[in-house]
């Protein structure tokens, strides 16, 4: 019986001493697990994150001045309003859209007139060259606008060239010399549609050397007269 009782004394006391040996197990273990979270985030405390790194800015102390350059300026249009009334007057004008055709036909129409003013209505004197050969060449051409001028070539006062359109090429007359005076005129046969009968001139010898060379600029019926010398 003593036994029994003994045996049923032990196993009364472990089943009261059971709850607290469980608290106090779970305090340990509490207590480590609170000692362990405590060191870590004593670690984390003494971590120090890398500082972040910026991007250099190599553009931030540029400016146009290092390299010569200026900073352009706004651009600016004239307003229409600032500009002189004749200006104005100038820029919204027709003609400005008009035909190409009829503006140089108009052009042309002006420049003409003031030539049909200016051409000699008296015979002109061209000028005198002296020579020792045998020979000159006179080449003649229109030098303004061709229009169909026409010209009579007299040596010494008898016909050589009878009529001579004048174009853009030059044209040569070859002329044997006498002894002396040699007189060559130039009549103009008529006034193209542009006004006087114009012509450019130059005189060469036998060996191609220029002798002279001039301009007319005669009204119908007029003559430019060149003396040629032969030494």
């Amino acid at each position: 019986m003593r036994h029994r009782f003994f045996i049923h004394t032990i196993i009364f006391v472990l089943v009261a001493l059971m709850p607290m040996l469980v608290s106090g197990q779970k305090d340990t273990t509490a207590t480590k697990t609170k000692s362990l979270f405590e060191n870590k985030v004593v670690r984390k405390k003494n971590f120090e994150l890398p500082q972040s790194v910026q991007p250099e800015n190599k553009f931030s102390s540029f400016s146009f001045g290092n390299i010569g350059l200026t900073q352009p300026k706004p651009l600016t249009l004239p307003k229409l309003t600032s500009l002189p009334q004749e200006e104005q007057k100038n820029i919204m004008m027709p003609e400005q859209f008009a035909d190409n055709g009829a503006r140089f036909n108009k052009t042309l129409n002006k420049t003409y007139g003031e030539k049909e003013r200016k051409g000699n209505t008296v015979d002109t004197y061209l000028g005198d060259v002296k020579t020792g050969g045998k020979i000159v060449k006179i080449v003649c051409r229109d030098h303004e606008y061709v229009d169909g001028d026409r010209v009579r070539v007299y040596w010494n006062d008898e016909i050589i060239e009878y009529n001579i359109l004048l174009t853009s090429s030059f044209r040569v007359i070859e002329i044997e010399l006498a002894p002396g005076f040699n007189k060559i005129d130039f009549e103009a046969l008529n006034q193209g549609t542009s006004g006087p009968n114009t012509a450019e001139f130059r005189v060469f010898d036998e060996n191609g050397a220029v002798l002279a060379g001039s301009q007319w600029n005669l009204t119908t019926g007029v003559k430019g007269t060149l003396i040629v010398v032969k030494e």
